[in-house]
């Protein structure tokens, strides 16, 4: 029996995102390093950067951005160019997090932000 095109679909879409969630939560491992979907380079902690939080890059942008930012919110982020370079920027300096800070355009883009 041949099933129809949209509950093939679906149920693909569903495992994938059923893996997807399996994949963005870090194992119990100190050492793991899982950030969404981006495949990671470099070696951990090859650099050193002044931090705001513990174990956690900081970033701000303006969502929605698709492309650069694959999400509606900073939690609902696992893909997209400037959040796998973030992550390979936290990886590369052994941060296990990256906290996105959501602003609005006028705050981002004035340079009036203030993080503390």
């Amino acid at each position: 029996m041949k099933m129809p095109s949209n509950i093939v679909r679906r149920s693909f879409c569903s495992a994938l995102t059923r893996a997807g969630l399996a994949l963005s939560f870090p194992a119990n491992s100190s050492d793991s390093y899982v950030f969404g979907s981006c495949k990671l380079t470099g070696k951990p902690g090859s650099m050193s950067l002044a931090i705001l939080e513990k174990d956690a890059l900081t970033v701000a942008t303006v969502l929605p951005n698709p492309g650069w930012w694959n999400g509606t919110s900073p939690e609902a982020i696992g893909s997209g160019f400037e959040y796998c370079l973030t992550a390979d920027i936290a990886y590369r300096d052994g941060l296990h997090h990256a906290k996105i800070r959501n602003m609005a355009w006028d705050e981002y883009i004035s340079g009036t932000a203030s993080f503390a």
